[in-house]
């Protein structure tokens, strides 16, 4: 049986639905990594009852850094937008121009 060929439309849906699922299963890690940096010090420090194990805390900041871009990414304004699609489109004229003269 030969392969089917996608439109244009279909392949779109399929990008999109395999966008989706990689967006999930990023926030499905991310959860867990942030879940474990917290619980492993306490547990390290449940076990051992040397507060040296606090230390471990330090493994809290990827995934901080991971959910700071996550929500500045999510929550941005309208104001903020709109300035971001204006920088890309005086980005996208200087690179014409620069084009043109070159």
């Amino acid at each position: 049986m030969a392969p089917r060929k996608l439109t244009g439309r279909q392949s779109h849906r399929a990008d999109d639905v395999q966008r989706r699922q990689l967006r999930l299963c990023f926030f499905i890690v991310l959860i867990l990594w942030t879940l474990a940096a917290i619980a492993a010090p306490v547990v390290a420090f449940c076990f051992t009852k040397s507060p040296l194990s606090f230390s471990f805390f330090s493994t809290l900041m990827p995934p901080i850094y991971l959910w700071y871009r996550v929500a500045k990414y999510v929550l941005m304004d309208e104001k903020t937008i709109e300035l971001e699609k204006m920088r890309f489109q005086a980005k996208t004229q200087n690179n014409k121009i620069s084009e043109e003269e070159g």
